[in-house]
């Protein structure tokens, strides 16, 4: 039987490269040599067994990129590169027939529900396998997933010309929220963190309003300003972030919930969103139209993944990696592992 290294999360913190036995792909699959694979901050939730939809045995990782070398599906030939766009949904109920397939009550993410691209192969359905130009750097291209992520964000808050728009979080995902946003014609975006590093990053996107939270609170930042905001995305989920973002709303704007909240149930002025008609949605993972329009904005280089890739590793230093990408947040923005030798 042959074996590939991979990996594996056998439970919470028991993760390490060990060998797994090597499928083979069947009708309508591709197997990947993975290239590159990016780290995100879910992928921790997995790793210390916090996230509820995972099950062990698992290979987390579910932003890659790779070279197609077996394949079973009459649309992509041995040698292709390709991104992958992880989450699946059933194909049959009513949010799939309509492109959402993030929506669908069965969806199913490679790394997460299925084993990812933290590994040197991976069989993944053809479909998802989605073809790059060789002009694209693939270490670029690994970049689609979080990127799609800011699109799906941007178009859930039906950002228009001319609107303001605030962001609280300048993570990665914030920031591409706040990149995607100026992109889409917003005459203002102002985008808040407690790390000063990610403002510097959120300057060099063309992002020129900030405001360090632990220092001025983005709330009273914004009156100063005399500034409401017709969007406000909060990537934090926290109660504090919530009651912010509602106060920074001007009455018809519309509040975004990017992140999980945190500890279950949290209080929301209902009285707010009725006085104002306030419009309370959320945003998760995306679609496969976002998906290819990240990818298409990568390859045209409207959008360039250098500007938030602050670190590359090599396979064998996952572990370094991973405590970089999770403690050092001063230094690192998008972490993304180079698995090909």
């Amino acid at each position: 039987m042959q074996c590939l290294k991979a990996f594996l999360c056998d439970g919470p913190e028991k993760c390490d490269i060990t060998e797994i036995p090597e499928s083979r792909p069947a009708p309508g699959e591709v197997k990947l040599k993975i290239l590159y694979a990016g780290i995100c901050g879910s992928d921790f939730g997995i790793i210390h067994g916090r996230n509820p939809f995972a099950s062990f045995p698992l290979v987390p990782g579910h932003e890659f990129c790779g070279e197609v070398i077996e394949s079973e599906a009459s649309n992509l030939d041995i040698g292709q590169r390709v991104v992958v766009m992880p989450v699946m949904g059933c194909g049959k109920c009513s949010s799939c027939r309509e492109g959402n397939v993030n929506r669908c009550p069965k969806v199913k993410l490679y790394g997460v529900h299925l084993n990812g691209g933290f590994a040197e192969k991976v069989v993944v359905k053809a479909s998802q396998a989605i073809p790059f130009p060789d002009s694209l750097d693939p270490k670029y291209a690994v970049f689609t997933e979080p990127l799609a992520v800011g699109i799906h964000c941007v178009r859930r808050g039906d950002v228009k010309v001319n609107n303001d728009v605030a962001i609280i979080g300048g993570g990665v995902i914030g920031l591409t929220i706040a990149s995607m946003a100026s992109f889409y014609g917003a005459k203002r975006v102002l985008i808040s963190d407690i790390v000063p590093q990610r403002l510097q990053k959120a300057k060099a996107l063309g992002i020129n309003l900030t405001v360090q939270e632990n220092e001025e609170g983005i709330v009273k930042f914004s009156r100063k300003l005399g500034l409401n905001f017709d969007v406000v995305f909060d990537t934090v989920g926290s109660e504090q972030s919530l009651e912010d973002s509602l106060n920074l709303l001007k009455p018809g704007g519309k509040l975004v919930l990017v992140a999980v909240p945190k500890g279950g149930k949290k209080p929301i002025g209902l009285a707010k969103l009725f006085a104002e008609e306030k419009v309370f949605t959320a945003s998760r993972t995306y679609t496969m139209e976002d998906f290819k329009k990240a990818l298409s904005l990568i390859v045209s280089g409207d959008f360039r993944p250098e500007k938030l890739i602050t670190h590359y590793f090599p396979f064998d230093k996952i572990q370094e990696a991973l405590f970089t990408a999770e403690h050092e947040k001063d230094k690192a923005l998008k972490v993304v592992l180079k698995i090909e030798n």
